[in-house]
């Protein structure tokens, strides 16, 4: 009995020791140990395994090196004291050692993060999803789809009801092969495809008709008749002249739309963050508008403007990557807000350079080339830009 209360003080010690050192030995491959559920068949097999398991505890004993441990922890207490005598003597440059630090630490979440916040927002889509596919329907009535206009560069622009007269087609052909394919070339290297289709409508009851027609959800259609200058599913874009002041502001939306229209056709209109995607085409259609009818442009930039700083004073700004949901329950225009952005990114750094990161979004990704072109992160612009208004 002696001899039993004796070899399980010295195992239960054992066990203590080998819980204590675990931390600071190597891995003990090919052991499997013991386990508190572990059935051993014989007391002789559990003498031999609780004597492999000593020599496995001595063999980690062994395996530290003490005098380097309590180097390490007295270098570690120096280095402590030196930090605790720079910040009392250099208070200013420890805090900007920290800094630095801290920059850097959020960075890299950043840049962990972008991929999962550059999907954040893009109202887009849910359109997509409801028109069921990449296409628009194009007018079925015979009268109507024969009234077609087509560019010397091969894109379709015609007449989605009755009601449009045949002089607007016209005029609408022109101002895209005049105006905004070259704009849209500059801003992004490349033109739409002789794919696009422009379809256009007159009042808001036949735009109505066309999106009933198409499948779109009832309670989509009233906000997209309402509130919106013109849509773009892959390579078709609907206008309803209905919402459009003058040639201007035709010049301004059809260069808008087939700026997405090109994204759409790079793979990139559904990679790209929603202020991205459409600040880039707002700055193409004020672009054009300001081509057509500076004053135009002046005056609406001046309302937009006051309206998103009306925003800012009150703490109404939505950040850049903020959700589809916000978006919708916005009272600003928060399309100005992502051409802003753009803006500020194109005064600071040029169009060149904006270019070269809608390229490199292409092969690298949309983070990898923000980071390559702007050295920043695009999620620390987005933070930055908000924090600016």
């Amino acid at each position: 009995m002696r001899k039993l209360l004796t070899f399980s003080l010295v195992a239960a010690l054992l066990f203590a020791g080998w819980r204590l050192l675990s931390p600071f030995a190597p891995p003990l491959p090919g052991y499997r140990g013991l386990s508190a559920t572990a059935e051993l068949p014989s007391w002789q097999e559990a003498r031999l395994t609780m004597q492999r398991w000593a020599d496995d505890v001595k063999n980690r004993l062994m395996g530290i090196d003490y005098d380097q441990t309590r180097t390490n922890v007295v270098d570690g207490l120096k280095n402590g004291v030196d930090r605790v005598k720079e910040a009392i003597d250099d208070p200013e440059q420890v805090k900007q050692q920290l800094t630095q630090r801290l920059n850097k630490i959020v960075d890299n979440v950043e840049a962990v993060n972008d991929q999962l916040l550059i999907q954040g927002r893009d109202p887009r889509e849910l359109l997509a999803k409801h028109f069921g596919g990449r296409h628009l329907p194009r007018p079925s009535d015979a009268e109507t789809s024969s009234r077609t206009q087509k560019t010397p560069a091969g894109i379709q622009v015609l007449a989605g009801d009755n009601g449009v007269p045949d002089s607007i087609v016209r005029q609408a052909a022109e101002t895209v092969q005049t105006l905004s394919l070259p704009i849209v070339q500059a801003k992004l290297g490349q033109a739409p495809s002789n794919q696009a289709v422009v379809v256009l409508y007159s009042t808001k009851n036949a735009y109505r008709k066309a999106l009933t027609g198409a499948g779109v959800d009832a309670d989509l259609i009233t906000p997209i008749v309402e509130n919106t200058n013109g849509i773009c599913i892959g390579t078709d874009v609907w206008l309803p002249l209905y919402s459009l002041q003058d040639k201007s502001s035709l010049a301004n939306v059809l260069t808008h739309e087939l700026t997405h229209v090109v994204f759409n056709e790079q793979g990139l209109g559904t990679k790209l963050p929603t202020w991205v995607n459409e600040g880039v085409a707002w700055d193409a259609g004020m672009t054009a508008m300001k081509k057509v009818n500076p004053a135009m442009a002046r005056r609406m930039a001046s309302s937009l403007n006051s309206q998103l700083g009306r925003a800012a004073k009150e703490g109404r700004i939505l950040p850049l990557a903020a959700s589809e949901e916000d978006i919708l329950r916005a009272d600003y225009n928060v399309e100005w807000q992502d051409y802003q952005a753009v803006d500020d990114l194109i005064k600071k750094y040029g169009e060149d350079r904006l270019r070269a990161f809608l390229t490199g979004a292409r092969r690298s990704g949309v983070a990898a080339s923000f980071q390559a072109q702007y050295g920043m992160s695009i999620t620390r612009f987005e933070r930055e830009f908000a924090a600016a208004l």
